[in-house]
Parts: C-alpha cells; structure tokens; sequence
C-alpha cells in the first residue's frame, strides 16, 4: 500500500474556492478503483493550512490516479489559487496486529514534480 501525506497551504482569500473545488476532488478520488482512503483536515490555528492523507492499493493505482484529466486539471489549478504542497510518502510492507506498520521508503515531494 502507498500512503501519501501532504500539507497544503493556501492563499487565505481563495480557501472557500478550494473547499468547494476540494470536496468534488475528494469524490472522484475516493470512487478510484485502488484508493483505499482520502481525507483532508483543516489545521485548527491556521484557518489555511490542511493535511492530505492518501491511501493507495499500489503504485499502479496511483499512477492511474495522477493520470486522471481532474488530477491534472488540479494540479494546474494549484498555482492559480496560491496553493504550496509539501508531503512524505511511504510504502506500507507489513502491518500487524499491533497495527505497527513498516514504512519502507519516505520522500521529501513537491506537487510540480509529481508525474
């Protein structure tokens, strides 16, 4: 599994446009084949500051996923409302009954270099 979490920050003056653009996004993305979870949370301090967790099958359904016109058309659209991302990503090999995960790899990201 493919666990992805992002921290989105946003021009305060576009959040009720990203809301509303968000909560179609959060749809489509959960209606994907191979998505296994999506949330995104508001921090409570900072009105414009959320996180984005993302659960994936596998680096296939992710693939297809960033693939999708929506996703590229929001990728495209990020700039325009002021939108910075910075996430980890990690690949979940094993959990057990504990509920302890091994995280394989971890990276440092960007949404620009996202295929």
């Amino acid at each position: 599994m493919r666990v992805i979490v992002a921290q989105l920050d946003i021009d305060p003056q576009a959040r009720d446009a990203f809301l509303s653009y968000m909560a179609t996004y959060i749809d489509k993305t959960r209606a994907e084949q191979g998505n296994v979870g999506f949330d995104l949370t508001a921090h409570l301090n900072q009105s414009s500051r959320f996180t984005m967790v993302e659960q994936w099958a596998d680096d296939d359904a992710l693939r297809v996923h960033f693939a999708q016109p929506y996703v590229q058309k929001f990728l495209a659209w990020r700039a325009e409302v002021g939108l910075e991302v910075s996430g980890t990503a990690f690949e979940v090999i094993d959990s057990g009954p504990q509920d302890a995960v091994v995280a394989v790899a971890r990276l440092r990201f960007a949404m620009a270099a996202t295929r």
